[in-house]
């Protein structure tokens, strides 16, 4: 399914003739493919079967924790950076 979804979203950005719908079909495959590599490595790490319902609610949850911390992260890590001496001395004191 995921092969088929990129494959007409290759298409649509051939066939697309503003750069403004170019731009949109290649955020939609980033974000299909984000979603599809995180959705398979939340799963795989879990280890719960997904062919039942609980377990694919089970899944769910386990996934929007995992972004939501890999979220947090992120912003812990731009605030440390926006932190950071910038000015370009490279040698104090002098």
């Amino acid at each position: 399914m995921i092969i088929i979804a990129i494959v007409l979203l290759v298409w649509f950005f051939i066939k697309a003739k503003h750069f403004k719908h170019k731009v949109y079909v290649l955020v939609l495959m980033f974000l299909i493919i984000f979603f599809y590599a995180t959705s398979v490595k939340v799963i795989e790490s879990s280890g719960v079967d997904i062919k039942t319902l609980e377990g694919m609610v089970v899944v769910g949850k386990l996934y929007f924790k995992w972004l939501g911390n890999a979220l947090d992260n992120t912003k812990t890590i731009v605030g440390e950076i926006i932190k950071m001496d910038w000015t370009g001395d490279v040698i104090k004191g002098k």
